[in-house]
């Protein structure tokens, strides 16, 4: 692993078991950071871990449940990974969608596209709103 801003540092990415996300903890890993897949899917996240281990078997990475759409998964999620140590960051990198997600263009109802817009957007805002609270209390850490 290389010396980086990253080395030690605890880093929380929201939405970590998909492609993006386990790219995204790959290059954590291999930059040193300690790295909490946190993910709607546990499973995936946990299968996620396990890749990224043997891509970097020196990598610290955890799997974590987290359903961004609810602001009690995500207080519950920040006192889980405290037991870990203080939290430095949290990437916003989860893609949450309704069941009518994929539809071609022409078959998007507009209120199937205003549920998916506000599933991303307030996801967002509500892990932002309480990773910033966390940050607060411990003045520290970075979104």
């Amino acid at each position: 692993m290389s010396t980086s801003l990253l080395s030690d540092k605890l880093v929380v990415l929201v939405g970590g078991a998909g492609l993006l996300g386990q790219s995204f903890a790959h290059a954590l890993t291999l930059h040193g950071a300690r790295t909490v897949l946190a993910d709607i899917d546990r499973n995936r996240a946990a299968t996620a871990c396990e890749a990224i281990q043997a891509l970097t078997p020196r990598a610290q990475v955890w799997p974590e449940t987290v359903d961004i759409t609810d602001s009690a998964s995500l207080q519950a999620l920040i006192k889980r990974v405290t037991s870990y140590g203080r939290i430095d960051a949290v990437v916003n990198n989860a893609y949450p969608r309704n069941k009518h997600y994929g539809r071609k263009l022409p078959e998007v109802t507009y209120d199937d596209f205003c549920e998916n817009m506000n599933l991303h957007l307030g996801g967002y805002f509500l892990s932002t709103q309480q990773f910033s609270e966390h940050f607060l209390k411990q003045n520290h850490g970075h979104v």
